[in-house]
């Protein structure tokens, strides 16, 4: 029955076999008579699936399904049809936790030159695996560093810090804790995915990634950057994420993924080491030249969002491209940092006011308008408050985050 369905590398990578039966059932409901081909990437087909077996003996599936479905030009598939199919599944799935979810994107071969020369596209054609159909990874186009879109990969600075930040509970419970350590562990392995292009390395998968860094760390540039144990850091947390097991305290796994992240914004932006935090929030609010470029995709998007405030604040036409290429990503990476920082401080018991002060500055530039407080809301209040307008400024801003933000 499941002949036509080619899953062998889920015994390759000794994936319990209720990943395998997910698949099968992912599988069944898609109309595969009118596809040419399903392709499976992301942790999926690398082997870095996130799982545990928990008390009831019940597999605990942290990782995403992610396809890539080609229909047949001669058979149009409604995407909707295939999004309400797929969303049936992932609820009868069993899952619970908040990171596990399916995803898909479709187009036909015949499109598949157009595909963005991202690391995503990279990756895919490097591990994505076909499950069923014809083998069309040789149409997906070669990403080389030549044409990699660097723009891309430093806008998983912004994307990893905006995952993290909204990944922070709102309550302390010790399920909650351990969805925050892997949280953290998950976004600082895309720190060598952000790094090692700037080094003139192109490389797939976390595991890859993390045993190159071991190899070669002495002869990277970043090695005046990062200290000596970033590659110890980095392994443990690649433990942290297959295994779900955290040995180090949450908030020194917090503090050393921020610091991680506070280097890797010093090294790719030719920032001097000793700048203390502070010093680099400044300089990003403050940059003339944009650390992250802009992807194509947003440019209208952000055209459209600049036009409508800068035209109810009666700025001049001319200030809204200096608007967005001298501030908007520095405002967003300082933002997040501070609130980071604040939020670490709160936790370990430092006055956060400082932190949340300035992120409360940034978060006014960033929408554009001015917005208040209670004196008397404490901390936790006025941080998640920020954080709810921050989410409100990405849905306005329609920006590009890879997965829907709840």
């Amino acid at each position: 029955m499941y002949q036509q369905f080619n899953l062998e590398f889920c015994d390759e990578f000794h994936y319990p076999y209720k990943i395998k039966e997910d698949l099968m059932k992912i599988l069944e409901v898609l109309p595969l008579s009118n596809l040419d081909s399903i392709l499976i990437f992301g942790s999926t087909s690398r082997g870095e699936l996130s799982y545990r077996i928990n008390a009831k003996a019940q597999i605990e599936l942290f990782s995403d399904y992610e396809f890539l479905i080609v229909p047949k030009i001669t058979c149009p598939v409604r995407r909707s049809f295939v999004r309400s199919k797929l969303s049936e599944i992932q609820d009868s799935l069993g899952y619970e936790n908040p990171f596990f979810h399916i995803d898909f994107s479709m187009r036909p071969v015949a499109s598949f030159r157009f595909m963005p020369k991202t690391i995503r596209t990279f990756e895919m054609k490097k591990t994505g695996k076909i499950i069923y159909g014809q083998d069309i990874k040789s149409n997906i186009p070669d990403v080389t560093l030549k044409n990699l879109d660097m723009g891309d990969i430093n806008n998983l600075i912004m994307i990893r810090l905006t995952h993290l930040l909204f990944d922070i509970p709102k309550k302390s419970t010790e399920v909650n804790r351990l969805f925050l350590k892997y949280s953290l562990c998950r976004n600082a392995l895309e720190i060598p995915t952000i790094l090692l292009p700037h080094e003139g390395y192109l490389i797939a998968s976390y595991k890859a990634r993390v045993r190159f860094l071991h190899e070669n760390f002495s002869k990277l540039k970043s090695r005046r950057y990062f200290p000596n144990s970033f590659p110890n850091f980095l392994e443990n947390c690649l433990k942290g994420k297959l295994n779900l097991v955290f040995p180090d305290p949450l908030e020194d796994l917090y503090r050393s993924v921020l610091e991680s992240y506070v280097i890797l914004i010093k090294f790719i932006g030719n920032i001097k080491k000793s700048c203390s935090l502070s010093e680099l929030i400044q300089y990003l609010f403050d940059i003339k030249i944009p650390l992250i470029p802009r992807l194509l995709r947003q440019r209208v998007y952000e055209t459209l969002y600049a036009t409508r405030y800068f035209t109810v604040k009666g700025f001049k036409r001319h200030s809204i491209k200096r608007w967005i290429s001298n501030h908007f990503r520095g405002l967003i990476i300082a933002f997040l940092l501070c609130m980071h920082y604040a939020m670490w401080e709160y936790m370990v018991g430092i006055d956060p006011c400082e932190k949340l002060s300035k992120a409360y500055r940034l978060l006014q530039s960033l929408l554009l308008k001015d917005f208040t407080f209670n004196d008397s809301d404490s901390f936790e209040v006025k941080w998640y408050q920020m954080r709810a307008l921050y989410l409100s400024f990405l849905k306005d801003f329609d920006f590009f985050l890879g997965r829907s933000l709840k």
